[in-house]
């Protein structure tokens, strides 16, 4: 299963903190992170859960940087 979080201005902290920490303790093998620049590029981060403990480490470089989205 992969989750997938749009962060926010708001939301980024909590995004990369909290809920990833909450998906891994329920089993989520993959999270992903989107992000918009102020132009409106786009990357996407991954992770993947850590061997069967409860948190997520990086599961390669990002996985693409687009131009602006339209």
């Amino acid at each position: 299963m992969i989750a997938a979080e749009v962060l926010s201005t708001w939301s980024a902290r909590r995004d990369r903190v909290h809920k990833m920490s909450d998906y891994a303790d329920a089993g989520i093998a993959h999270y992903w992170l989107v992000a918009f620049d102020k132009v409106g590029a786009v990357t996407i981060e991954r992770y993947a859960r850590a061997g069967g403990q409860g948190n997520m480490s990086t599961s390669g470089p990002r996985i693409a940087t687009w131009g602006r989205w339209r």
